[in-house]
């Protein structure tokens, strides 16, 4: 298991001082990264091999409120499985007090980059990762159903500021994307998140929405889809509505 403190800073939050859900992404990735890293496959490792990591699904369910500037928390991660070319991930952010805001679950594809095929992990990243028992939680099963009427809101083209380590979008820029079209007050319980294409720089995305606009408050559940213009998919986002207790 990896640990990593964290503290909320000023460029994570909203103007009302909250963490965003983008930033949450950010430390969910800069904790794999971290891992890899301090395990000795760090990024300059997997580019002298040829091969990287690239998640394909990410489960992010929310408890309580959500973190403030200046808040401390711990985030842990551990795999819990691995088999062929894919490695599943779990993380929770806790708080001081020791209650959880986040349990994560996610799934991970080794990368061949030069035939841009999936490879088998080795057995020594296996037994360096280790694997640690998974989080009991009752995750919903392992695909979104897309939901049968979308509206386009907008489109854009990547940009270079938007590209990661690997050449393509980061996915955090996916789901900043869609958390933007919500309310500002929707309060989000669990967010379910598909990665399908990657997206390259020039790639033009169209973004649409499971609800026209101004009934997002209307719904407890919402996707986001975001296809080419030819609507070949690239990513698939669920945001459940969280039930009050």
């Amino acid at each position: 298991m990896y640990e990593m403190s964290v503290r909320i800073r000023y460029s994570q939050v909203d103007q009302d001082g909250y963490l965003t859900l983008p930033a949450l992404f950010d430390l969910l990735q800069d904790a794999a990264t971290f891992h890899s890293q301090d395990l000795g496959y760090d990024i300059r490792y997997l580019k002298q091999v040829g091969c990287g990591w690239f998640v394909t699904d990410y489960q992010l369910a929310l408890e309580g409120s959500t973190p403030y500037i200046g808040d401390r928390l711990t985030l842990k991660t551990w795999g819990y499985c691995f088999r062929g070319m894919f490695g599943m991930r779990n993380m929770l952010l806790v708080r001081e007090d020791g209650s959880i805001y986040a349990r994560v679950n996610s799934i991970w594809v080794y990368m061949d980059l030069r035939r841009m095929l999936p490879s088998r992990i080795p057995d020594k990243m296996i037994r360096d990762y280790g694997q640690e028992p998974a989080i009991d939680y009752p995750w919903p099963s392992r695909k979104i159903r897309p939901m049968e009427h979308f509206f386009e809101r907008y489109e854009f083209a990547v940009n270079s500021l938007q590209l990661d380590s690997n050449g393509h979008m980061n996915n955090t820029h996916f789901v900043a994307a869609a958390w933007k079209e919500l309310p500002a007050d929707y309060a989000i319980g669990l967010i379910w998140v598909e990665y399908k294409k990657q997206a390259m720089r020039g790639d033009l995305l169209q973004l649409k929405m499971s609800c026209e606009p101004g009934q997002e408050e209307r719904e407890n559940k919402i996707q986001a889809l975001m296809t080419s213009p030819q609507g070949e998919v690239y990513c698939l986002v669920e945001f459940s509505r969280r039930e009050e207790k």
